[in-house]
């Protein structure tokens, strides 16, 4: 499956962090080694025909110290929108490509947005 890996750190405190994603086929995130979402296959079953679905994750507490370097990591497949229909035992005929889309947002002491 395609991933993406980033690292990062901040040399200030960060107050808050989120991460805003979503996908054409499924998406894992993993922060520092650790799942963000509390579920598998995000973002979930939809008509891709008519909505895309995101979601929303608080990673705050899970952002190493200042000065330390973090690793997010995310990984996309094909779930309903390019891959097998467990109904039909065929494609589903959605799409035909993948798609991941994230926003990474931190603000940091000064209430600064990065």
């Amino acid at each position: 499956m395609p991933g993406i890996l980033r690292k990062f750190s901040s040399d200030k405190e960060v107050s808050s962090a989120c991460i805003y994603a979503t996908a054409l086929g499924v998406y894992e995130i993993t922060l520092n080694g650790k799942r963000v979402e509390d579920y598998y296959m995000a973002p979930g079953w939809t008509d891709y025909h008519k909505i895309l679905q995101y979601q929303y994750y608080d990673v705050t507490d899970r952002l190493q110290g200042t000065g330390k370097e973090n690793v997010l990591e995310l990984t996309v497949g094909n779930g309903w929108y390019k891959g097998f229909s467990a109904l039909t035992v065929s494609r589903t005929g959605m799409g035909i490509g993948l798609l991941f889309g994230q926003s990474f947002m931190c603000v940091i002491q000064t209430g600064q947005k990065r």
